[in-house]
């Protein structure tokens, strides 16, 4: 909930002093699934009549057709109980040899009933539930699956648990309500049903998955493969694979935006500091542009005809004309900026950096200095609301972003959105804010109007960006 604004410069101290890097260390990266496939489990809500038990969750295999043959899956929930009981929660995930399997194997660790008179102890029938299912695993690519926790117990008898649970494959999300989530340690992009706020699918990628970039029109998706110096083009109908768009050796792209009716894609290029212009019909660069050093994001102006760019380690915000495909202006900022975002009108441009206490403020587009405003050290996302102009700051460390008024940049207290986001977008449909927390591993949903959280789901490892059908980028 929004704070009182007495209690907004208490909550920017807290933050602010609270920040860190953006920069994570990195889990290695798992490489091509090549003759695998990926599995990710999901526990769907569960239902009424089992919401009072606890019970732990002390590992997860998938089964082979015949005795034996078990493949173990790596747990991400151990305890399944009043924790996130109102919301679906991954349960396990396993790079898997392809294949045809007969189900999952649950063990399950203490239960617990929840009573008017406190949590009693369940005596555990069997610490192996089965949960029989044909499934195959395809080579290459992955899948998501929901469990349904069914009933907990025999009717009857009050003191066992004997769990029943069902498999089931999600229906594919109509397109007009995904969102994608790209997982960079996983190397796949999460689908996602936006109104639900539930995982529905996922596509393996290549390594290194990074920014998203969505042409709704054509069903594609461009994916910055920040390891393999290209740019990945999935057919979303499908999850199929299209023709790459290869960049140079050492190239090293994170960001993506879509600009000239989707004929031409930017990709921003952190390790050679550069931002190339890419030809999607043709599947080849047309001109590059040389940037600020090591370069972290790109903005576009409302009329898609200008990029700014953040140079993290030259410090510099760049401007670069998308018709003329040249830089046309650039100008210092605090250190280390990271991300930038536009008023409605597209007069001024608001910077926030990792190695400043203060946001920048430039009027565009001249990129002409306008101010400064402090919003605490380590800040790591910003986002105008297009229909207020109201900013919205994430800070390293902090479960809540800061809220400032747009004119008088008066704080005006902040919203709790569950952990430290590292990127905010905006579905203007719904009037919601999704945050990605790479701590959590997870997307939160903020309604903007109740200033309050509405939703939060699991994805990958190390996510990075979050693309969604109709948003504004």
């Amino acid at each position: 909930m929004v704070r009182h604004r007495g209690a907004a410069l208490a909550l920017l101290l807290a933050i602010g002093g609270s920040g860190c890097s953006a920069v994570r260390a990195r889990s290695a990266n798992p490489g091509p699934l090549g003759a695998d496939g990926d599995l990710y489990v999901y526990l769907q809500p569960v239902g009424r009549e089992v919401e009072n038990v606890t019970f732990g969750v002390t590992g997860v295999e998938i089964l082979g057709p015949g005795e034996g043959g078990a493949q173990p899956m790596r747990v991400a929930l151990s305890e399944v109980g009043r924790d996130g009981r109102g919301r679906q929660r991954l349960l396990a995930h396993g790079r898997l040899p392809a294949g045809n399997y007969a189900g999952l194997r649950i063990h399950v660790g203490r239960a617990r009933l929840e009573t008017p008179d406190g949590p009693a102890d369940l005596l555990v029938r069997s610490e192996a539930v089965q949960v029989p299912a044909a499934l195959t695993v395809t080579p290459g690519r992955a899948q998501v699956l929901w469990l349904v926790f069914r009933e907990a117990q025999p009717a009857g008898d009050e003191v066992a648990f004997a769990p029943r649970f069902s498999l089931l494959a999600p229906e594919t999300t109509h397109p007009q309500r995904i969102g994608y989530c790209a997982s960079t340690a996983d190397n796949v992009l999460v689908a996602f049903d936006r109104y639900d706020r539930q995982v529905t699918a996922a596509i393996a990628t290549g390594m290194g998955p990074a920014g998203v970039a969505m042409d709704e029109g054509a069903n594609l998706a461009y994916v910055a493969l920040s390891l393999e110096d290209r740019i990945e083009v999935l057919d979303l109908t499908n999850g199929q694979v299209r023709e790459p768009i290869r960049l140079r050796p050492g190239d090293g792209p994170y960001d993506v935006a879509l600009v000239e009716n989707g004929r031409t894609l930017l990709a921003v290029n952190r390790r050679s500091s550069t931002v190339s212009f890419l030809d999607t019909s043709a599947r080849v660069e047309v001109g590059r542009v040389t940037v600020g050093e090591e370069p972290w994001s790109l903005r576009l102006d409302p009329q898609r005809h200008r990029a700014y760019v953040f140079g993290r380690r030259a410090n510099t915000v760049t401007a670069v004309d998308v018709t003329r495909r040249a830089a046309v202006g650039s100008a210092a900022t605090e250190p280390e900026p990271l991300r930038g975002d536009l008023d409605r009108s597209g007069s001024r441009l608001f910077v926030v950096h990792a190695g400043s206490a203060y946001l920048s403020i430039y009027t565009l587009p001249g990129l002409a200095p306008a101010g400064r405003l402090f919003v605490g050290l380590g800040a790591s996302a910003i986002l105008v609301d297009p229909r207020t102009d109201l900013l919205y700051v994430a800070q390293a460390g902090s479960p809540a972003l800061a809220v400032f008024d747009p004119f008088s940049l008066v704080p005006l207290g902040g919203v709790d959105v569950g952990g430290a986001a590292s990127f905010l977008v905006f579905d203007a449909t719904q009037n919601l804010l999704f945050a990605l927390l790479p701590e959590r591993r997870a997307v939160s949903v903020v309604d903007l109007t109740a200033q309050r959280q509405v939703g939060l789901f699991e994805v990958g490892r190390e996510p990075y960006d979050l693309a969604l059908s109709g948003e504004r980028r």
